[in-house]
């Protein structure tokens, strides 16, 4: 047996607390400012985009007699007396960018797809249609987001009614029904309300029910994909745990942040990531002095103690493969957790599908496997996606 720590030892210990203190509040002062740094420079992309697309200052040809504008090619300027030829001008042809700012700027598009099975561009005179499931697809079914929004004034709703995790080695079995809100502010700007839902976990002896916390939450599109040039779509994510729910599930104020991919390799194959800073509360198991990330933020009494507040790295991936127009399957994983869902730092694998009921409705499924001890060995999910 090891022999027990002297009192030199807890003395030092004692001495090097401040350090460790230290090393959590700078943490959290670098989240706040990676938080800053993104918003800033998200703001900055939105006012380059509306700079250069607006309009050139100068004299405007005469929109009720194109041709009277036009048809003089030689014009005097006011300004210096001097006489200019003005370039022809084909007002049938579409916007065409300078090949350094498309390079560059790939997002400054004049059209764009609502998701990666979209065969055309969206055309911006094209009136609203009728709400379709397909565009831009769920976001719940698979671990990743997509980096598609919804169009301005549409609606979803997704909820998964069945979803069972069964026990690892810190934390007990579970059943919860999530549900996801999602509208369009604009076309590019998607506000997001989510939740864990209704909860219950299986404590031995007791079992706990309750609501957790509501998240909220804003989805930005960023650029569309270019995959000729291997530039996957993105959006950008930024969300906050609250303390709207059931005390025993809360685990305080929890900002994250997402960048989502989409990587259409083609038109039936596509590739989701998302790269998360996501805010979780780690617990402590007392017996073993180990720490963990308690599911839905709940300790077992005496068992488990709350900790820190803290932001970890966390990736999720999906391969979605289209085999008919209403059918897609997947596979999936994440590691430290899926988008959301506070479960654990573990790594998880599985499978899924897609399945388009009418043009409103689509059904999802996962069967999903821990490859650790601290995820759960099997989990599930059964749902449904409306689009209104």
């Amino acid at each position: 047996m090891f022999p027990a720590p002297s009192n030199a030892y807890r003395v030092w210990l004692h001495r090097l607390r401040p350090i460790f203190v230290l090393r959590q509040w700078f943490a959290r002062r670098a989240a706040q400012a990676v938080f800053v740094c993104l918003l800033s420079t998200l703001g900055y992309t939105l006012f380059s985009v509306t700079a250069l697309s607006a309009e050139t200052p100068g004299a405007l040809p005469d929109l009720e007699n194109p041709a009277s504008s036009l048809s003089n090619p030689n014009l005097v300027s006011e300004a210096t007396g001097l006489q200019t030829e003005t370039p022809s001008i084909d007002l049938a042809s579409p916007v065409q960018y300078d090949e350094p700012l498309d390079r560059w700027f790939p997002w400054i598009q004049p059209a764009r797809k609502k998701s990666w099975l979209a065969d055309e561009p969206d055309d911006p005179a094209k009136p609203i249609s009728e709400p379709d499931i397909t565009e831009p697809g769920p976001d719940m079914g698979d671990y990743p987001n997509s980096a598609y929004t919804l169009p301005q004034g549409r609606i979803y709703v997704e909820f998964a009614p069945l979803t069972l995790q069964t026990a690892d080695r810190f934390n007990s079995a579970s059943y919860n029904f999530p549900f996801l809100l999602r509208y369009g502010i604009t076309d590019d700007v998607e506000l997001r309300l989510i939740s864990s839902g209704l909860a219950s976990v299986f404590d031995p002896g007791n079992t706990v029910s309750g609501f957790t916390p509501l998240i909220i939450d804003t989805k930005i599109h960023l650029w569309d994909d270019q995959i000729e040039r291997f530039i996957p779509a993105a959006s950008l994510e930024v969300y906050v745990q609250t303390t709207l729910g059931t005390p025993t599930f809360q685990g305080g104020v929890e900002p994250s942040i997402n960048l989502n991919l989409d990587f259409p390799v083609t038109k039936k194959t596509n590739i989701e990531m998302t790269f998360g800073y996501t805010g979780v509360q780690d617990s402590l198991f007392v017996f073993t002095g180990e720490r963990f990330i308690s599911r839905f933020s709940h300790e077992v009494p005496i068992v488990h103690r709350a900790n820190l507040n803290v932001n970890q790295f966390s990736y999720q991936w999906a391969v979605e493969q289209q085999i008919t127009d209403d059918l897609q399957v997947f596979v999936h994983g994440y590691f430290n957790g899926p988008v959301y869902l506070q479960s654990g730092p573990g790594k998880v694998i599985g499978a899924g599908w897609f399945y388009k009921v009418s043009q409103q409705i689509m059904l999802f499924s996962s069967y999903n496997f821990g490859l650790d001890s601290s995820s759960p060995p099997f989990s599930t999910q059964l749902g449904m996606a409306f689009a209104l």
